[in-house]
């Protein structure tokens, strides 16, 4: 597979995409149970096999984003479709992630000398797959 560069990523919400991004990330987790008995030399750590994760987006804020009001309007609310495209393409063959999140986290934030910037984040698993 040939590099692919972090600006030609895109992501949907649902079905609209995610307009002005500027940065994303997925993370991946599994729960690890930590155990050991009283004649252990060292602790044992066993799998769960439950993964989990975190997204996070930053944009350019835009009010007329559909894509960033349903991530705002999930705030506190019902889980919503993410998909990650890394290559910018959903067409069949191509690397994604999907899942659900739940929205946890909505800051829009600007400075003296720069735009407004919108940070989102969530807690869900997001599988890496192939578009089919």
């Amino acid at each position: 597979m040939a590099l692919q560069l972090g600006k030609d990523a895109t992501i949907e919400i649902g079905v609209s995409a995610l307009g002005k991004l500027l940065s994303h990330d997925i993370e991946v987790t599994d729960g690890v149970i930590r155990t050991t008995t009283y004649d252990s030399t060292a602790e044992e750590n066993v799998p769960l096999g439950l993964p989990g994760g975190k997204f996070s987006v930053e944009a350019i804020f835009d009010a007329a984003d559909v894509g960033q009001a349903a991530l705002e309007t999930a705030l506190g609310a019902a889980a919503v479709t993410v998909s990650v495209y890394p290559s910018g393409a959903s067409t069949t063959g191509e690397v994604e992630f999907t899942g659900s999140i739940v929205v946890d986290n909505y800051r829009v934030s600007g400075g003296l000398e720069d735009v407004h910037k919108v940070s989102i984040s969530g807690t869900g698993y997001l599988a890496q797959g192939t578009v089919t």
